[in-house]
């Protein structure tokens, strides 16, 4: 009678560490889909940025030269006052 319930207890325990085992697995699973995920809005994301931030850039360095190019083109031109 003792060894069965060795028996149970053994066969209990190998179960749930089965079961654990399972739910480890599926965690497992979930997470790697969700970095999937996040790796995939990450690069759609630093997408969107960088063609955001290059125009703007260019339009600044644009800028800049205008700039500069009126300041130089213009720097003599007389004012006169009423």
């Amino acid at each position: 009678m003792a060894q069965m319930s060795l028996v149970l207890i053994h066969l209990r325990s190998l179960a749930l560490q089965c079961e654990q085992s399972h739910i480890e697995q599926g965690t497992k699973r979930g997470f790697e889909a969700l970095t999937l995920q996040l790796n995939k809005e990450k690069e759609r994301s630093e997408s969107l940025l960088y063609r955001s931030v290059v125009p703007q850039r260019r339009l600044g360095l644009l800028l800049l030269l205008l700039q500069s190019l009126l300041t130089n083109s213009f720097s003599s031109i007389p004012c006169f006052m009423r």
